[in-house]
């Protein structure tokens, strides 16, 4: 939500200025945020009980360190050794690890929500300009975000109050499922359409 909010900001706000697009800057501001945070990381990161971050000291107190490393030794853990060429090739001998990566990469990509903008980007004026701006097409995502969260909360929240599972995932399967006929139907009426998009975030 935040990352678009900020995308639709910036391609507004910055469109044209030192001869770019918007859109490319948001590009440049995006990485230059990543690469800030990748550098905050060697600072935040504690490191580990017998091998902690030098340069994590100013939050890291000695009696923390001694408290996870009596954790280690309780639980009987070997010290950290670092990774090497063999016992990262040995990973892949494990199927545990393909069967993983594949239902991964089928649940990650069957949400139709992820593609929301790229419908709203197809969609023309009778004269044949883009109905949103590329502002638009990161504004309007975030309201089926915000639908998201606060349905995953409710859903979430009241299953645990009432103690119990079925009926919700019932519900949000339904949801899902109403959603995903709706799409596939794909109605004349854009309004009706744009309905099964945010309900497809409600059940996703």
């Amino acid at each position: 939500m935040l990352s678009g909010a900020m995308q639709g900001a910036l391609s507004t706000n910055l469109e044209g200025v030192l001869g770019r697009t918007g859109w490319r800057w948001a590009f440049i501001i995006n990485g230059v945020c990543t690469i800030f945070v990748a550098l905050i990381a060697f600072i935040l990161l504690p490191g580990f009980p017998d091998r902690p971050n030098p340069l994590a000291k100013f939050y890291l107190r000695p009696q923390d360190l001694v408290v996870a490393q009596e954790r280690t030794r309780r639980i009987g853990r070997d010290p950290q050794v670092g990774i090497t060429i063999k016992t990262f090739l040995r990973c892949f001998k494990f199927w545990h690890i393909w069967l993983f990566a594949i239902a991964w990469s089928i649940g990650t990509n069957q949400t139709p929500s992820n593609y929301f903008n790229l419908w709203l980007k197809s969609l023309k004026n009778p004269d044949g300009t883009r109905k949103y701006s590329v502002a638009m097409l990161n504004y309007l995502p975030i309201a089926g975000q915000a639908i998201q969260l606060v349905a995953e909360l409710l859903f979430s929240g009241f299953s645990d109050y009432l103690g119990t599972r079925l009926p919700f995932l019932l519900l949000h399967s339904t949801i899902n499922i109403t959603s995903l006929i709706i799409l596939v139907i794909r109605p004349a009426s854009e309004s009706a359409y744009m309905v099964g998009w945010y309900m497809n975030y409600v059940g996703a």
